[in-house]
């Protein structure tokens, strides 16, 4: 993942806490997320589609959410 890739990330938290969470779906097919152990139901997705699909189930579970990202790193492959 490169320094631009985690950019593209942050940028599309900071639009999923203004209310758009569809802005993931063109991410990479090898994206990974992984939720906290201590998340109920806690899941890890692999694919952009996926990802934001889980994402949307979690607003719809639980109503709209603000997520706070600590931290993004550059990792993989190198560029």
């Amino acid at each position: 993942m490169s320094q631009e890739n985690v950019e593209i990330v942050r940028r599309y938290f900071a639009d999923w806490n203004e209310g758009e969470i569809e802005a993931g779906a063109d991410w990479d097919p090898d994206i990974e997320w992984r939720e906290a152990t201590a998340f109920p139901d806690y899941a890890v997705v692999r694919g952009g589609e996926a990802v934001v699909e889980r994402l949307r189930e979690c607003a719809m579970a639980v109503g709209r959410m603000h997520i706070n990202v600590e931290a993004l790193e550059a990792v993989g492959l190198s560029e």
